[in-house]
Order: structure tokens, then C-alpha cells, then sequence
């Protein structure tokens, strides 16, 4: 692979940021910089922010946007696994336990399934606009 021209070959790593207290991101990610990754994978869990059904929450440990900006102040890229399902070894793949209990078929093409999943994808924080 080449970037700009020049050989690449990304070494990436997992940090799930919201998983860890966001004071300490910083040292985190200056460890990962300094262990040789060049890039960080994480997942954004679907259940981390939108714990009640219409409730989002992007601040403190969820703010995606913070981390993201955080990361490249340490010159990480940094690759955003979405979902909506993931593994990381969370509970229900990350789904929120309202969804889990809707009764709604999930991980299909259902309708109301893939409504949720949309306006998940769609909702973001203000700082994350800006």
C-alpha cells in the first residue's frame, strides 16, 4: 500500500474509548504511538450511547469526536468501527438492552430494525457537527 506516494503499512490496534476515563486517552494513546501503532480501531457500542431508547449521549468517555481529534494530536489514525452490532466482547454485541428486549428481529433486513439503525448512524453531538 502507498500513502502520498510513499510505501505505507498501517499497524493498528484496538482502544475502545469508551471504555476507558477520558483523562486518561492522553497517555493511552502516546503509549500505542510509542509501541509503534500508526493507526487505532474502535468501536462505537451502540449501547454506550443510547442507554434508553431516544436518550443519545456523546460526552465525557463517548465523545467519539474528542477521542478522534485526541488521536491525531499523537499522529494516530484512527479507523471507527460503527456497528451496529459489535463483538468486543460486549453484552448483546453492544446492542442497547432496550433493543435487546424489543422483540424487534436484529442483525436482519426488518424494517423497525433498520429505522433504529439509521437514526443511530444519523445522531451525533453538537461538538461533533463542529
Amino acid at each position: 500500500m502507498s500513502r502520498d506516494g510513499e510505501p505505507w503499512f498501517p499497524v493498528t490496534g484496538e482502544i475502545h474509548f469508551s471504555r476507558i476515563a477520558p483523562e486518561h486517552w492522553s497517555d493511552v494513546l502516546g503509549l500505542a504511538r510509542s509501541g509503534g501503532l500508526t493507526s487505532v480501531a474502535s468501536y462505537v457500542f451502540w449501547r454506550h450511547h443510547e442507554p434508553r431508547l431516544g436518550e443519545f449521549d456523546w460526552s465525557g468517555a463517548r465523545d467519539l469526536r474528542r477521542f478522534v481529534r485526541l488521536a491525531a494530536a499523537h499522529g494516530l489514525d484512527v479507523v471507527v468501527r460503527l456497528g451496529p452490532w459489535s463483538h468486543g466482547e460486549m453484552r448483546h454485541g453492544g446492542f442497547p438492552d432496550w433493543l435487546v428486549d424489543s422483540g424487534i428481529p436484529l442483525r436482519q433486513d426488518h424494517p423497525e430494525y433498520l429505522r433504529l439503525v439509521r437514526r443511530l448512524y444519523g445522531r451525533s453531538s453538537p461538538s461533533w457537527r463542529g
